[in-house]
């Protein structure tokens, strides 16, 4: 540990001859540079630091043989692991990434208890030989013994609230999964459009890693905008009762 601090350079990039870099256990932040004209490197150790952002897109880099940035504030998902068949380790762990956990190389070279994927928010295939092999890799059987698999709600509305009604699907929503909402009239009334985190006719939400809000809007049957009064306009209407009621009480006092 030397306590660096300071942001990774994009200027890394540039190094086309880096075979191997070491800046665990610091105290660096900011993001992680792009890879991707570094295609001779063979180990990339950034773990127990302070990064944050998503971890860059890691093709072309087939020499790679270990990943390490575990114990960071990485966010998104994990990039795929495709083509990178000199793998051999790969840690992730103690992070905020979310998603299904990447496929692995094929062919998958990992070796058994070189790799770590939780904590994080990362969810499983559910049986699959990819699950599998990552049981392999990380010796934790399941794999995602440790993770958090994340849920969020998406908040539905209507307007007016006469005019129809909303359900989202599923909902609440597993982290990375997608949810389709569906918007139905009631009588009197015909389905405009959709607002909030979805627009225009149709609202499918994809790779849901937050909690959303979908509005579905209604107009009257015949093309009119359902009128909802302003606050001001709120005002008007009380104040013509007020006078009504007034009114009323005068000519009863005049009887």
């Amino acid at each position: 540990m030397n306590n660096l601090t300071g942001t990774l350079p994009a200027s890394l990039n540039d190094l086309t001859e880096l075979r191997y870099l070491s800046v665990a256990n610091n105290k660096l932040t900011g993001s992680i540079p792009s890879l991707s004209s570094l295609i001779k490197l063979e180990q990339f150790y950034a773990g127990n630091n302070q990064l944050s952002g998503s971890i860059p897109s890691l093709s072309g880099l087939t020499k790679l043989e270990y990943f390490s940035v575990y114990s960071n504030q990485l966010s998104g998902s994990i990039p795929s692991l495709a083509g990178l068949t000199a793998l051999l380790g790969f840690d992730v762990s103690s992070n905020q990434l979310s998603g299904p956990a990447p496929l692995v190389p094929n062919p998958n070279n990992l070796s058994a208890g070189d790799s770590a994927l939780c904590p994080n928010f990362l969810s499983p295939w559910t049986g699959t030989a990819n699950d599998l092999a990552w049981d392999t890799a990380t010796g934790t059987t399941p794999w995602s013994n440790d993770c958090t698999v994340n849920s969020f709600p998406i908040t539905t509305a209507a307007i007016p609230a006469a005019g129809g009604t909303v359900i989202c699907n599923p909902n609440p929503v597993t982290s990375g999964g997608n949810s389709t909402c569906t918007a139905t009239p009631k009588p009197g009334y015909s389905f405009a459009n959709w607002s909030g985190d979805c627009s225009g006719a149709n609202c499918a939400l994809t790779n849901i890693t937050s909690a959303k809000s979908v509005t579905a809007n209604f107009i009257l049957a015949g093309g009119t905008a359902a009128a909802i009064p302003t606050l001001s306009e709120w005002g008007l209407i009380l104040f013509a009762s007020l006078l009504g009621l007034l009114g009323i009480g005068r000519s009863r006092r005049r009887v």
